[in-house]
């Protein structure tokens, strides 16, 4: 999954408000005011109403939570790698080996519906992420990518919402940009992209920081492996937990953030 995938789903559930409609004849390409409405009221609705947990599911996540806080297996045979760039490799196969199990668990909770599957992967991530700082709480990007998986959410979820308004009120947006693809057909394609990018940050994002952990910024500073930002990244990190061991932590903060 590369950068470049991931922000094309973005934007794509951005051009959801700048298309035409198809609804009676071919020749009306624009939403009414009387169908802007009602798609409104109806995403509304079904936002404010929500299904909430069954207890099954309240179980289920229960599970994800206590694989989130096993951080240990994230570095199984780090040790023998020979390198930094494959210690980097290993703990993001790792990750990954754990997010694929996941989904595999999401997938036979929910009977394979897929938009729930997503959802449980993304509660996982964000278990992770927070299981992860309490973990290393010195390296504040796990921060970051905390509110990101929850903003990620907050779009899968109202991108589910409006693909059931427009199916039950049957109104047919086409994406002009798109060679006039169906808006519920990209919102559901938008989705499965979004996830696996959010889970392709998540193993790069964590394992730069299990790296920190456990070996300390200095040592990638100068590692040619690693982006120009990376290697900033941690030369600032460096400087971070400096200022914390000094007891700065009005400096430490800045420089984390």
């Amino acid at each position: 999954m590369n950068t470049k995938s991931y922000f094309l789903a973005v934007s794509m559930l951005l051009m959801i408000f700048f298309v035409g409609c198809k609804k009676d004849t071919p020749q009306d390409t624009s939403l009414s005011e009387e169908q802007l409405e009602q798609i409104f009221n109806a995403v509304k609705a079904e936002a404010v109403s929500g299904e909430g947990y069954l207890n099954t599911e309240r179980l289920f996540i229960e599970i994800l939570y206590e694989r989130a806080q096993q951080i240990e297996v994230y570095y199984e045979g780090v040790d023998d790698e020979v390198d930094w760039e494959s210690k980097y490799n290993r703990i993001r196969s790792n990750m990954q080996a754990q997010l694929d199990e996941v989904q595999v668990l999401a997938e036979r909770q929910y009977y394979g519906n897929e938009g729930k599957a997503i959802l449980a992967i993304n509660s996982y991530v964000l278990m992770s992420y927070h299981a992860l700082e309490q973990y290393m709480p010195k390296f504040m990007w796990t921060k970051l990518g905390l509110f990101a998986a929850n903003e990620v959410r907050g779009g899968i979820v109202l991108s589910y919402i409006l693909r059931k308004v427009l199916l039950d009120t049957k109104i047919n947006l086409q994406i002009k940009e798109l060679e006039g693809a169906k808006t519920v057909d990209v919102l559901y394609a938008s989705n499965k992209i979004l996830i696996e990018g959010q889970m392709s940050v998540f193993t790069d994002i964590g394992a730069l920081g299990l790296l920190n952990e456990r070996y300390g910024p200095e040592t990638f500073i100068h590692e040619p492996w690693l982006t120009q930002e990376a290697r900033d990244g941690y030369q600032m990190q460096m400087q971070a937990e400096s200022a914390l061991e000094d007891g700065d932590i009005e400096l430490y903060r800045d420089l984390q953030t």
